[in-house]
């Protein structure tokens, strides 16, 4: 199973003073001792690297990069303009009908695409 990890993840694995940190660690180890993959998308690498500057400062921020980039278990999906623009649009129809946030949209343009067979989100709040 592949599972898409939003910032709200990123940020309780990357904030050990974070109420979800403890819970979202178990998690992840239980995952990656399954043989699932992580997918996550460049917007929101970004935005977790500049939620974790501003909260906890650049030398914790530098490190989520670094992990993330090191990591073997980790699919990073590039969206480009391309993919953004189809985003906006899909977001635009089905926003009336589904509560859903542009971070979360790779989830849905992936299943649309069939480039994952099985995806699910890890979004800690």
């Amino acid at each position: 199973m592949n599972l898409f990890v939003d910032s709200s993840a990123w940020y309780a694995l990357s904030d050990y003073d974070d109420k979800h940190h403890d819970s979202a660690s178990i998690f992840l180890s239980q995952v990656l001792r399954s043989n699932n993959c992580l997918i996550t998308s460049n917007l929101v690498i970004g935005e977790t690297y500049t939620l974790l500057r501003a909260r906890l400062g650049h030398r914790e921020a530098w490190e989520f990069l670094s992990r993330v980039k090191a990591s073997p278990y980790l699919n990073n999906i590039f969206i480009n303009e391309v993919m953004e623009s189809k985003a906006y649009n899909l977001l635009k129809k089905i926003m009336i009908k589904v509560s859903v946030t542009l971070m979360e949209l790779p989830l849905f343009l992936c299943k649309k695409k069939n480039l994952q067979k099985h995806l699910l989100m890890i979004s800690i709040f």
